[in-house]
C-alpha cells in the first residue's frame, strides 16, 4: 500500500549503444519494461532520422501483411469453402524467427506469385461467368423471337445484350431515342430469381447498328453477337461453350486449390510474421530517438525506475561483447524536464489507479488518490446505494469474475463485458459496502427485516402509534424496522439521510485538506502551509464542522419538545453576532463560542488574501536585484505573458551524480551555466498583479467551494432515499398487489415482474448512476483540495520475450 501513496522515485540516465548491438539491447531493455525513452530528435524531420528506411520497409512488411490478411478473410467468405476457416495459428514452433530482411524477401516473392494466381483465378472466373451467360442467352433466343413470324428477319440487323434490371430502363430509352422510334425491343429475364436482363433490339442500317453499340457499350453492356439465331447452329454453338466450360473449369480449380494451399501456409505463419514486424518496428522507432555519434554509437537518454537500476545493468550484462557492450550512467535531466509519474499496481490496485488516471495522472511525488479510493469510492457508493438485496447481486458478480478470471482471462468479450471484468475487484468492495450500508438502514430489496426484535411492539389504536413495552429495549443494529410500518418513515429517513451525508462530506473535504499539507511539504512550499492550509482549515472546521458538531451534539441531547432547527442555529451564527436567540438555543456556552468560531472564520479568510501576495512580492523584488543583468523577473504589467508553467523538480536524493564531463560521448548541451538553467519557474505569478489575482481565485474559489461542495455531498441522501423509495413502490406497487390476489399465476407474473424490474432498473439503472455520482464527488468535491493531476504517465519501452522451443513445450502442456 505504501507505493501507491506517492510515485516511486525515477532516475534519469544515459545509454550509450553501440550501432552493431543497438537492436538486442532495445530488445532486452523492452522486456524489462521500465524504461521510458527520451526524443533526442523531437527537432528532426522523421526522413531525417537514421532508421526511416527500416521503419519504411517494416510498413511495406505490414502492408503485404493486411493483404494477405484481406485474401485469406475474402476466400474463407467464398460459399465453396462452406464456412471452413485457415488455421491461423501453428501448433508446431518454429524456433527459427526470420530476419526482416529474408521476410521481406519472402512476403515481396508470396505477394507476387499470389497476385499473379489471384489475377488468373479472377479472369478464369470471369469467362465462365460469360459462358455461363452466353448460355442462358442461347436459352432465350426462342423466347425474344416468338410471334415474330410476320418480321422478315433476314433483312433485319439484331443486337443480343444483357443488363443488370436497375439499368435495363435507361438503356430501353436511350436506344429508342438515338434510333428516333425505328427499332423493335424485346427483353425478360435472363433466368428464374436473376438480377440481369435479357433483351433484343432489331433494326436497319449500318449506322444504326454503330450507335447502338457504342451506346450499349457505355452504358455497360455486355453483348453477344456470337450467339446463332438458327438453331443448328445454335446447338454447335452450345456444345462449344460447353466444352469451353469444362476447361476453364478444371483450369479454375487447379488455380483455386493453388491459391488456397498457398493462403493455408501464410494463414499459419501470419501471427508470427505481424509480431516480428511489429517487435522490429517498435525497436526501430525507439532507436529513432537515438543521437548519432561518429557513425558508430547511439546515445540516448531515458527514465527508469531508481529501484530497476541494477535489474537493467544485468540485462544489460547478457551481451557483454568484448568492449561492444552498451553503457548505461545515470546524469542530471535536462533543466524543466517534465518527471514522469510511476506507480506500481496490481490487477487490484489497477482499477482504483484508472479512476485517478482518469481525472488526471498525480504529478511526479504528488500523493497518489488511488489508495484512497480503495476505501471511500465504495464506501460513498454503498451509501447512495444502501440496499443489502441489490448489494449482493453486486458482490456476487464481482465474485464471479474473480473466482473464473483464469477462464475468462484468454476468450473474447465485448467492450461492456470486459468493463466489468477488469473492475471485478471494485464491484466486490462496492456490493459488500452497499450491503452494509443496507443493513444500517435496515433496507433488504425494498422491505425491512427484524432480526433482534422492536421495543416498539405495542399498537396504540386511539393515538395510532406504535408504543415501547419496555422502555429500555433498544434495536441493537441499524435502524429499527418499525419505521416501515410507520406513516412518519419519511420524515424521520429523511433526517437521518441528509445529517449523515453531512457528516461525511464534510469530514470527507476536511481529510482531502489534510492532505494538502504532504504535498505542500513535499513540494517545499512552507509558505501555502502557513497561509493556505492553515486558514482553511480553520475555515473549514470553525463553520461547517461546527456545524457537524452541532449534528452530533443534538443526536447525543435531544430535546423532547421545542427542539430547533439546526439551518435557523447555523444561520443565525453568522447573521446576529454574538447573539443567540432562545429559540435557537442547544447549549450552555453557545453565544461565547460562536462568536469566537466566526472571529476565527474572518481571520483566516485575511490570511488566505493578505500576507502570502506581500511575501512573494517581496522575494521577486529580490530576485530581480540579484538577477539585475538578466531578463527582469519583476513585471507589473498584467497583461505580461512570460510567466511559464511550473514543472516538477527532480529528487537529487534519487538521481545519482552526473557522468564525468571527460567521457567525449557525453552530450555538450548539458555543460550549461548553472545560472542558466536555474531560472526559476513561478506559478504564482510574475508581477504584482498577476500574484494578487492568482491568489484571489484560490481563496474564492476554495471558500465558495466549501459551500457548494458540502452542498453537493447531499446527492448521497437524495440517491439513498430516492433509491428506497423505489424499491418500496416497485415492491407494493407490483409484486404485493398482484400476491393479494391468491392466485398462482398472479402471483408468478407478478414476481417475474418485480424481479425483471429490480435487476433492470434497481440493480441495472441505479448502480451506474450511483457510480457516476460517486465518481463526481471524488473528482470535483474531493480531489480539488488538494489534487493537481497534471502529472505525465510513465510510459515504458514494452517488448515480449521472444519464445523459444522449450517455452512453446511448456504451453502447450498447460493447455
Amino acid at each position: 500500500m505504501g507505493e501507491l501513496i506517492r510515485s516511486q522515485p525515477v532516475s534519469y540516465g544515459q545509454l550509450i549503444v553501440p550501432m552493431s548491438v543497438a537492436e538486442d539491447t532495445i530488445q532486452l531493455i523492452g522486456e524489462l519494461n521500465c524504461v521510458q525513452f527520451v526524443d533526442l530528435n523531437s527537432t528532426e524531420l522523421t526522413f531525417n532520422r537514421r532508421f526511416c528506411n527500416e521503419l519504411k520497409r517494416c510498413d511495406e512488411l505490414e502492408r503485404k501483411m493486411r493483404y494477405f490478411n484481406e485474401m485469406i478473410t475474402k476466400e474463407e467468405s467464398r460459399e465453396d469453402m462452406g464456412g471452413l476457416k485457415f488455421q491461423r495459428k501453428s501448433e508446431i514452433y518454429d524456433a527459427d524467427k526470420e530476419s526482416t530482411e529474408n521476410l521481406e524477401l519472402r512476403l515481396e516473392s508470396l505477394e507476387k506469385d499470389l497476385k499473379q494466381i489471384e489475377t488468373d483465378c479472377a479472369a478464369t472466373e470471369n469467362d465462365l461467368e460469360k459462358i455461363e451467360e452466353g448460355l442462358l442467352v442461347s436459352n432465350n433466343i426462342d423466347s425474344l423471337f416468338e410471334n415474330m413470324d410476320d418480321v422478315n428477319v433476314g433483312g433485319l440487323k439484331y443486337v443480343i445484350g444483357v443488363i443488370e434490371k436497375s439499368k435495363y430502363d435507361s438503356v430501353q430509352r436511350l436506344i429508342w431515342r438515338i434510333s428516333r422510334g425505328l427499332v423493335l425491343i424485346k427483353s425478360k429475364d435472363l433466368s428464374d430469381n436473376s438480377h440481369l436482363r435479357n433483351f433484343l433490339v432489331l433494326f436497319q442500317g449500318d449506322d444504326l447498328e454503330i450507335k447502338i453499340n457504342k451506346s450499349c457499350q457505355s452504358l455497360g453492356v455486355r453483348l453477344y453477337t456470337r450467339v446463332p439465331i438458327d438453331q443448328q447452329e445454335r446447338r454447335n454453338f452450345v456444345e462449344e461453350a460447353l466444352s469451353n466450360k469444362q476447361q476453364l473449369s478444371s483450369v479454375f480449380e487447379s488455380s483455386t486449390k493453388q491459391k488456397r494451399e498457398m493462403l493455408k501456409k501464410v494463414a499459419i505463419k501470419l501471427e508470427d510474421w505481424k509480431e516480428t514486424v511489429t517487435r522490429e518496428k517498435l525497436i526501430f522507432f525507439t532507436l529513432n530517438m537515438f543521437k548519432v555519434e561518429k557513425g558508430q554509437t547511439l546515445i540516448g537518454e531515458c527514465w527508469y525506475p531508481s529501484a530497476r537500476f541494477d535489474d537493467i545493468i544485468q540485462k544489460l550484462g547478457q551481451l557483454d561483447q568484448s568492449n561492444m557492450s552498451p553503457i548505461l550512467s545515470p546524469i542530471a535531466p535536462p533543466p524543466r524536464a517534465v518527471i514522469p509519474t510511476y506507480t506500481k499496481n496490481n490487477s487490484f490496485t489497477q482499477t482504483f489507479q484508472d479512476l485517478t488516471d482518469s481525472y488526471g495522472t498525480p504529478r511526479y511525488g504528488e500523493i497518489n488518490t488511488a489508495w484512497l479510493n480503495i476505501v471511500t469510492f465504495p464506501w460513498l457508493f454503498g451509501v447512495m446505494f444502501s440496499d443489502a438485496g441489490h448489494g449482493l447481486f453486486i458482490f456476487l458478480l464481482g465474485l464471479a469474475f474473480i473466482i473464473f478470471a483464469k477462464k475468462l482471462q484468454g476468450k473474447e468479450m465485448n467492450d461492456i463485458f470486459v468493463m466489468l471484468f477488469d473492475a471485478r475487484y471494485l464491484l466486490l468492495l462496492m456490493g459488500c459496502y452497499a450491503m452494509y450500508c443496507g443493513c444500517v438502514f435496515n433496507e433488504f430489496f425494498g422491505f425491512s427485516i427484524d432480526l433482534f426484535g422492536t421495543g416498539w411492539d405495542v399498537r396504540n389504536e386511539e393515538k395510532k402509534v406504535y408504543e415501547r413495552s419496555d422502555s429500555g429495549k433498544i434495536y441493537y443494529f441499524g435502524v429499527d424496522p418499525i419505521w416501515k410500518a410507520s406513516n412518519n418513515e419519511l420524515y424521520y429517513v429523511n433526517s437521518l439521510k441528509m445529517k449523515l451525508s453531512i457528516l461525511i462530506g464534510v469530514f470527507h473535504m476536511i481529510f482531502g485538506i489534510i492532505l494538502s499539507v504532504f504535498n505542500y511539504i513535499h513540494a517545499k512550499k512552507l509558505i501555502n502551509v502557513w497561509f493556505h492550509w492553515i486558514p482553511e482549515m480553520i475555515f473549514m472546521v470553525c463553520s461547517f464542522g461546527y456545524l457537524c458538531f452541532l449534528i452530533i451534539f443534538k443526536w447525543c441531547a435531544p430535546v423532547q419538545e421545542g427542539a430547533p432547527m439546526l439551518t435557523n442555529v447555523f444561520l443565525e451564527m453568522f447573521q446576529n453576532f454574538g447573539v443567540v436567540t432562545e429559540a435557537n438555543k442547544i447549549y450552555s456556552g453557545q453565544a461565547i463560542i460562536e462568536p469566537i468560531l466566526l472571529a476565527l472564520v474572518v481571520v483566516s479568510i485575511l490570511i488566505m488574501f493578505i500576507p502570502k501576495p506581500i511575501i512573494l512580492y517581496m522575494r521577486l523584488r529580490k530576485q530581480q536585484k540579484a538577477h539585475i543583468e538578466n531578463k527582469p523577473l519583476l513585471n507589473d504589467n498584467p497583461n505580461s505573458t512570460n510567466t511559464v508553467d511550473e514543472v516538477p523538480m527532480v529528487d537529487e536524493s534519487v538521481i545519482p551524480q552526473v557522468a564525468d564531463e571527460s567521457d567525449g560521448l557525453i552530450s555538450d548541451g548539458k555543460d550549461m551555466k548553472k545560472e542558466d538553467v536555474e531560472e526559476e519557474d513561478n506559478e504564482e505569478g510574475n508581477s504584482l498583479m498577476e500574484i494578487i489575482i492568482f491568489n484571489s481565485i484560490h481563496g474564492i474559489e476554495f471558500i465558495l467551494g466549501c459551500i457548494s461542495n458540502t452542498a453537493s455531498y447531499l446527492r448521497l441522501w437524495a440517491l439513498s432515499l430516492a433509491h428506497a423509495e423505489l424499491s418500496s413502490v416497485f415492491l407494493e406497487n407490483v409484486f404485493y398487489l398482484l400476491l393479494e390476489m391468491k392466485i398462482c399465476v398472479t402471483i408468478f407474473v407478478g414476481f417475474g415482474a418485480w424481479a425483471m424490474i429490480t435487476l433492470a432498473i434497481l440493480i441495472g439503472m441505479e448502480s451506474l448512476s450511483a457510480f457516476l455520482h460517486t465518481l463526481r464527488l471524488h473528482w470535483i468535491e474531493f480531489q480539488n483540495k488538494f489534487y493537481v493531476g497534471d502529472g505525465v504517465a510513465f510510459m515504458p519501452l514494452k517488448l515480449e520475450p521472444r519464445k523459444t522451443f522449450f517455452d512453446k513445450v511448456d504451453y502447450t502442456e498447460q493447455k
